[in-house]
């Protein structure tokens, strides 16, 4: 005899959970050459997530700086925040905002619309947890997205297309006036 786990809804107060910027972050890892993985971080700037009465109908954004972008080597982050790749001076943010959040095959995925280096595209965001704690929410969420598809073509034979992305987010629920 088989079971099927039926994926449960965490509790969660709705309202507004503005996104602590300072305890969120993205981190970003691709193949160099395909041998080795560089790992990057980038800075949550603002954000929010909003908690529907049905946890279907809630919502989230987030906007990242750019100019944040960081390894362990400053020279790449120099060459990666230029004008051939990321081009930080023209495209300063990235930004995200949710389009739908559904329940896939036993797993939360959001879906929304990712805006970098003047290019929007659909991104689906698989959600690895969602933790309440008191008025606090801890979000992880991760997605694999090929940087051709935003304008950002340079260095295709040395450093791979494919990224892979994971976001930790904090967010704090508002207080009502």
């Amino acid at each position: 005899m088989s079971t099927t786990r039926q994926p449960t809804r965490p509790e969660i107060r709705g309202g507004d959970y503005p996104i602590d910027a300072a305890r969120s972050g993205v981190v970003f890892s691709a193949r160099k050459f395909g041998i080795f993985t560089i790992r990057s971080t980038m800075a949550v700037t603002e954000g929010e997530i909003r908690v529907g009465s049905r946890l279907e109908d809630s919502s989230a954004r987030v906007t990242l700086d750019a100019t944040s972008f960081t390894t362990p080597v400053r020279k790449r982050d120099e060459h990666v925040k230029g004008p051939r790749l990321l081009d930080v001076v023209r495209h300063p943010e990235i930004a995200f905002r949710s389009t739908e959040l559904a329940m896939v095959d036993g797993k939360w995925i959001v879906g929304g619309v990712l805006v970098c280096h003047g290019a929007e595209r659909r991104v689906d965001l698989d959600v690895d947890s969602l933790v309440p704690s008191g008025d606090t929410l801890v979000n992880r969420a991760a997605s694999t997205l090929d940087r051709r598809e935003f304008g950002v073509r340079a260095m295709k034979l040395v450093a791979s297309s494919l990224l892979r992305i994971e976001v930790e987010v904090v967010a704090v629920r508002a207080t009502n006036p």
